[in-house]
């Protein structure tokens, strides 16, 4: 017989953290790694292991924001680059996604749209001088 887990206590269901989540999905998409085999090593049901791993891909299982890492910066979405506010974003080429992103000091930056905010958010803080 395999290591018996003995829950004591009114909790009956685990709690797992975001980035517990992440680690094991992380664990189980490895090149030759078996879902089932991580899901059993981490006492879990494949069913949930799968489900996260959904989550994951759709961009729902993500770790908590955190002020520290990232911050939110004012954009206004106009058509022909010129607009209000502290900074302005124009799509500049409907086919490669690419943003034009004017800054308040007059700096001109030009990003994919997929972009992972936190990278952006720290990209235009140095260029913006914050």
């Amino acid at each position: 017989m395999g290591m018996v887990e003995v829950i004591r206590g009114p909790e009956r269901r685990r709690r797992w953290s975001v980035e517990e989540k992440l680690s094991i999905v992380a664990e189980a998409e490895r090149p030759g790694a078996s879902v089932s085999a991580t899901a059993r090593r981490h006492d879990l049901h494949p069913n949930q292991l799968f489900s996260w791993r959904r989550l994951a891909h759709l961009g729902r299982l993500r770790a908590p924001f955190s002020p520290k890492v990232a911050g939110f910066v004012p954009v206004a979405m106009v058509e022909d680059g010129a607009g209000p506010g502290s900074a302005t974003a124009t799509r500049t080429d409907r086919v490669s996604g690419l943003v034009e992103i004017a800054l308040g000091n007059g700096r001109l930056v030009r990003v994919d749209d997929r972009i992972d905010p936190v990278r952006l958010a720290r990209l235009v803080s140095a260029l913006d001088g914050r």
